[in-house]
């Protein structure tokens, strides 16, 4: 049995395309938020987040959105998700 053709499409890609750079994602969010001229506070506001926590680890790459977020987060910013995202070569 075969896999379905798209997930063999979609490890194709993530094979050309590498992974998620975290901190180069991080960094860009960051980039973004202060290119909009929206605090840490605002942005986190905007979430309804309880506190900033989550910009700030997103920021410093030690964390990356949820798919949920990153929609959000595209909408905020007027780009796509794949925008945001920094992808980067597997190291193996």
């Amino acid at each position: 049995m075969h896999p379905a053709p798209e997930r063999v499409l979609l490890g194709e890609v993530f094979m050309k395309r590498g992974s998620i750079d975290t901190v180069a994602t991080g960094q860009k969010l960051h980039d973004l938020r202060v290119e909009k001229g929206y605090s840490v506070k605002a942005l986190s506001d905007y979430f309804d987040f309880t506190g900033p926590q989550s910009i700030y680890r997103w920021e410093r790459g030690l964390a990356i959105p949820s798919i949920d977020n990153l929609v959000i987060l595209s909408d905020v910013f007027g780009i796509t998700i794949n925008d945001i995202l920094v992808l980067s070569e597997d190291k193996k």
